[in-house]
C-alpha cells in the first residue's frame, strides 16, 4: 500500500509539472518587424565615388602598362578596345559584362575589366539639358543607346525630370542633370 501510495504522489507530480509546462509555456511572440529606412536610402556619393576610384585604378593603369585612357569612356567598346591592347603573359586578365535581360532584349549596364589587381569599369551615362534643345534625342533613345553601351546626351523638360530617375534607376543608368 506505501508503494502504491509513493506511485500515486509521483503520478500527480508528474501530470502536475506536465500541466504547468503546457499552460504556462512562454510561446515565441510574432511582431512585424520593419527594415530600417536606412536600407532604402542610396548612397549619394555613390556615383562621385564610383568616378574617383575608376581615374585612381586609370593612373594605374598609366603607370604599370604606360597607356593613357580618356577621361571618360564614351562606350564600352572603347573599354573592351583598351583591354585588348593590354598584352602582359603574367597577368590575368578577366573582362565582365553585366547583361539586364528584359522584355525588349539585353541592356548592358556595366562593363569592368581586371588587369592584375587594377579594375576599369564603365556605366552607362546620360547626359541631360533641363531646357536648351543642344541635343536632339530624346530620352527613350538616349536611353536605348546606354543600354546598348553607347553613352549619350538628350533634353528633356522639367516635368519629366523625376520619371526619368525612377526609370534610370531601374535599368542602373547614371543621369547626369545639367551638363
Amino acid at each position: 500500500m506505501k508503494l502504491e501510495f509513493y506511485a500515486l504522489i509521483i503520478f500527480f507530480a508528474t501530470v502536475s509539472i506536465f500541466l504547468a509546462v503546457v499552460l504556462f509555456e512562454t510561446r515565441p511572440r510574432e511582431e512585424e518587424v520593419f527594415p530600417s529606412p536606412f536600407v532604402f536610402a542610396i548612397n549619394p556619393f555613390s556615383e562621385s565615388l564610383f568616378r574617383i576610384v575608376n581615374q585612381m585604378n586609370k593612373q594605374l593603369l598609366l603607370l604599370e602598362y604606360n597607356i593613357s585612357t580618356p577621361a571618360e569612356f564614351e562606350s564600352a567598346r572603347e573599354l573592351e578596345n583598351l583591354y585588348n591592347v593590354i598584352e602582359d603573359p603574367r597577368a590575368t586578365k578577366n573582362l565582365t559584362k553585366h547583361v539586364l535581360v528584359t522584355w525588349w532584349g539585353n541592356a548592358i549596364t556595366s562593363v569592368c575589366f581586371t588587369v592584375k589587381h587594377i579594375t576599369v569599369c564603365w556605366r552607362p551615362t546620360i547626359d541631360i539639358s533641363e531646357t536648351s534643345k543642344k541635343y536632339s534625342d530624346d530620352f527613350g533613345s538616349a536611353l536605348l543607346l546606354a543600354l546598348s553601351g553607347l553613352s549619350t546626351r538628350c533634353t528633356i523638360g522639367e516635368w519629366n525630370i523625376d520619371i526619368a530617375k525612377l526609370i534610370a534607376e531601374r535599368y542602373g543608368v547614371t543621369l547626369r542633370i545639367g551638363r
